[in-house]
């Protein structure tokens, strides 16, 4: 339906009615709608595609959290909950 970079075009499905799919996205809709929603979403627009945890963009090792007792932690809420926990005391 839409060219652009080979990126757009349209599909049949088993009833025979096309519906919009994106290459780039590999997304698929039968509705002008949806499909118009699509193309104004961050993924389509960035270039980034899903990642198997279905993430944008990369991720990232960083620990910001890290206890007395070695185990580090990404996100405040993890270690917080390892801390009401831990039974480590420093020699």
């Amino acid at each position: 339906m839409l060219d652009d970079a080979g990126y757009f075009g349209t599909k049949k499905n088993e009833k025979g009615t096309s519906k919009y799919y994106c290459k780039k996205c590999d997304y698929s809709t039968s509705h002008t709608g949806l499909w118009n929603k699509h193309l104004k979403t961050t993924k389509h627009n960035a270039g980034q595609l899903l990642d198997d945890a279905g993430y944008l963009g990369t991720k990232s090792n960083e620990t910001k959290w890290q206890c007395n007792c070695g185990k580090q932690y990404k996100h405040n809420q993890s270690y917080y909950r390892h801390k009401k926990t831990c039974t480590y005391t420093p020699p």
